[in-house]
């Protein structure tokens, strides 16, 4: 059974960007959650929404890398992610003012 991420964006960040010494793997799902985030805010506005992004899948399936993309939503603060492909969903939280937040850009 496919497994979920809770991911609190805020605890991979450090001086509000993501330090050069954090591990490869922390650093991989640190970038991947700021692209959904990036996503998500550039796309949405307060309503409650779901669409298709350009961000792929990390999961995998028989050992081989999903090749979807995920759908991607807001609700009560958090930014939710899912694959249907694969099944992987995750939610990631404290986002907000970080250097993935593309609310406030022009």
């Amino acid at each position: 059974m496919p497994g979920s991420t809770n991911i609190d964006l805020a605890s991979f960040l450090e001086n509000g960007d993501i330090p050069d010494d954090l591990p490869t793997p922390a650093r991989r799902l640190a970038h991947h959650s700021g692209a959904v985030v990036m996503w998500a805010t550039r796309m949405f506005t307060h309503e409650l929404r779901h669409d298709l992004s350009n961000v792929p899948c990390m999961g995998t399936r028989q050992r081989r890398p999903c090749l979807a993309y995920l759908l991607v939503g807001f609700e009560d603060g958090l930014v939710y992610w899912s694959c249907e492909s694969c099944g992987l969903w995750g939610r990631i939280s404290n986002w907000e003012q970080t250097v993935f937040d593309r609310r406030l850009d022009p």
